[in-house]
C-alpha cells in the first residue's frame, strides 16, 4: 500500500535543488495548429513527493484544449490539472507516493491551439512549490523556467497539424485498474486524512 499525504503546513524551504520547466516537440508552430507542451520536472538531488502549482498563459494567443496525465511520474492527483481559458490558468497538485528523483520527468501534457500569431510566454506562478518525500513534507522552492512560444502565419502549402489527435490515435493501451481509499487514523499523520492506493 502506497501512502501520499496531500496536505502540508509551513516547513523550512530549500532553494533551487529542483526545477520545473516546459518542453515542446514542435520546431515550428503555425496559426491554428494544435500543439503539445510537456510540463516537466527535474530533481537530481531531492526526492519529490508532491508538486503544487499553477501555470499562466495568454488566452488571447492560445486556447487550452485539454490536459493529460498519461505517462506522468505522478500517480496520485489531489487536484488533477484543471484548465481555465478565461483566466489563462492551469492548476495542479500531483504526487508520487514512492517519491520522484530523476533528471527528466513528465508531470502532465497541456494541449493548446494557436489562436493568434506572435510570441507569448508560458510561465509557472510564483507560488508553485514542491514537497519532499522525507516523512515531514518539507517545502522545496524550485527553479521555475518559463518558455516563449512563437506562432507564425501558415504558409499556403502547409496543412494544419494536430499533434494531440496523432498521439491519441497511437494510444491503444488501456489503463491499469487501481483503488483509492481515503482514510483517517488518530495515530497517523496527526489525525489528518490520507489516501491509500491499491493496485491490482
Amino acid at each position: 500500500v502506497a501512502i501520499l499525504v496531500v496536505g502540508f503546513l509551513t516547513f523550512p524551504s530549500l532553494i533551487l535543488s529542483a526545477t520545473v520547466y516546459f518542453d515542446l516537440t514542435s520546431e515550428e508552430i503555425f496559426l491554428e495548429d494544435v500543439f503539445i507542451v510537456d510540463v516537466k520536472i527535474t530533481s537530481l538531488e531531492s526526492n519529490i513527493n508532491v508538486a503544487d502549482g499553477a501555470i499562466v498563459f495568454n488566452p488571447e494567443k492560445f486556447e487550452l484544449k485539454d490536459v493529460s496525465t498519461g505517462g506522468s511520474v505522478f500517480s496520485v492527483w489531489a487536484e488533477t490539472p484543471t484548465l481555465s481559458n478565461s483566466a489563462g490558468l492551469i492548476r495542479f497538485v500531483g504526487g508520487a507516493p514512492e517519491g520522484f528523483q530523476d533528471g527528466n520527468g513528465l508531470m502532465f501534457k497541456a494541449i493548446f491551439r494557436a489562436k493568434e500569431t506572435g510570441t507569448s510566454e508560458l510561465a509557472f506562478t510564483g507560488n508553485t512549490a514542491l514537497f519532499l518525500s522525507d516523512g515531514k513534507g518539507t517545502k522545496l522552492e524550485p527553479g521555475r523556467e518559463s518558455h516563449v512560444v512563437e506562432v507564425e502565419e501558415r504558409p499556403s502549402e502547409v496543412e494544419p497539424k494536430d499533434e494531440w489527435e496523432s498521439v491519441k490515435m497511437q494510444d491503444v493501451t488501456p489503463p491499469e485498474p487501481f483503488e483509492a481509499v481515503i482514510s483517517r487514523d488518530s495515530v497517523l499523520f496527526d489525525n489528518q486524512y490520507f489516501v491509500s492506493f491499491l493496485a491490482t
